[in-house]
């Protein structure tokens, strides 16, 4: 049996990540799964007939997960079920990923044509009125409605319910995707997923006023530090809090690791209010690092390291005037595992210091990361 290849099309990276993770997960446990990110796009290698992952994308979709709570103005259910309904067409959906079998669908689509339907802002954010790049720039773009296809469209609703890290907090969504240039397997995917999905498991399944901070997914954490600190802080927090087996398999991976990082507000109409695109690699290759060592040498320095993260986390976001220096020491420590200059080094105790009206018992951590810088 030959296997198939298929080309994500063009529109943007971010809505190209959100149909391969839309894509690798419906074919996560087929034999022989390879994607490579070029930068632009992505090419998806599997051993499978066409026919074989027609079934796979169908079956990945479920009737009633646009219900989900973290989606909330994400994701209409109407919008979701017309995605449903196009994939459970075999033939429709059989000719569109034959056009995904050549590069460049986007010219056949996009604003270049009328036809298909509209792509939504959650799936397109670069399609907004005004877009906020990391911060620093408020651009005025065209607002003009984005033209896509029904199947990309399906794709990349596939990939919002699926492989999109939503972290949801009141009228805000912050929503995270992992793009990678390189070449990754199924072996990723499968670690990326179990992860994930477990979080939003808890979270389902977990009162939304839970009292105890031990009950609390890691998703609800940090979707309660939404307002309390800079999203790229959040998500080096999150990153740092994720297993061992998916931090090292993205370190050992052939490829470059970003987040794009989009904030929604969704308190009526759903408007785009910050977008980042924040680079991985020397803290993910920090992170492997310290997991290594630390099961090498059996000194559980991985561990205490999340444990104080995460009282960071939760120390950023009280009603008090010391709260920020929280913040001001995860930065710092962020800073010193991507660059491992040690004044931040310091700058991450003395913070911490003050965070915790000096009970932060971290002289630990800091013996051992100061051994990564010298």
């Amino acid at each position: 049996m030959s296997g198939v290849v298929l080309y994500t099309p063009g529109h943007s990276l971010y809505t190209d990540t959100l149909m391969v993770y839309g894509l690798a997960y419906a074919l996560k446990d087929a034999p022989g799964l390879k994607v490579k990110g070029l930068g632009t796009h992505y090419i998806v290698e599997v051993d499978a007939g066409l026919g074989d992952v027609i079934q796979l994308v169908q079956d990945a979709f479920e009737p009633d997960i646009s219900q989900r709570s973290y989606l909330g103005r994400l994701l209409a259910e109407k919008d979701y079920l017309n995605a449903y309904q196009y994939v459970r067409d075999s033939a429709k959906f059989k000719e569109y990923l034959k056009k995904l079998m050549k590069p460049g669908h986007v010219f056949e689509e996009g604003k270049l044509t009328r036809k298909g339907g509209v792509f939504k802002l959650p799936l397109i954010p670069m399609a907004g009125k005004y877009l906020h790049v990391d911060l620093t720039e408020k651009t005025k773009y065209d607002t003009k409605q984005y033209v896509a296809c029904q199947g990309c469209i399906a794709l990349a609703i596939l990939g919002l319910t699926k492989g999109a890290i939503i972290l949801p907090f009141a009228r805000e969504k912050l929503v995270v995707l992992f793009a990678f240039e390189g070449r990754v397997d199924s072996e990723y995917f499968n670690n990326y997923y179990e992860f994930f999905e477990s979080e939003y498991r808890k979270y389902e399944s977990e009162a939304e006023s839970a009292e105890e901070e031990s009950e609390r997914s890691l998703l609800r954490e940090l979707g309660l530090s939404i307002d309390s600190m800079p999203s790229r802080t959040l998500v080096y927090t999150m990153v740092s809090l994720m297993s061992r087996e998916l931090i090292v398999g993205m370190d050992s991976a052939e490829a470059r690791w970003r987040a794009l990082v989009v904030r929604f507000n969704t308190a009526r109409a759903v408007q785009v209010r910050g977008y980042q695109d924040i680079e991985l690699d020397s803290l993910i290759a920090t992170l492997a690092e310290i997991i290594k060592i630390s099961e090498a040498k059996g000194t559980g320095i991985w561990d205490r390291l999340r444990e104080v993260t995460l009282s960071l986390l939760r120390r950023a976001r009280v009603k008090s005037p010391i709260a920020h220096h929280a913040v001001d020491s995860l930065d710092a420590l962020f800073e010193f595992l991507i660059g491992r200059n040690l004044e931040n080094l310091y700058d991450f105790a003395r913070s911490g210091y003050k965070a915790f009206d000096k009970k932060f018992y971290a002289s630990g951590i800091c013996e051992a990361l100061f051994s990564l810088a010298c």
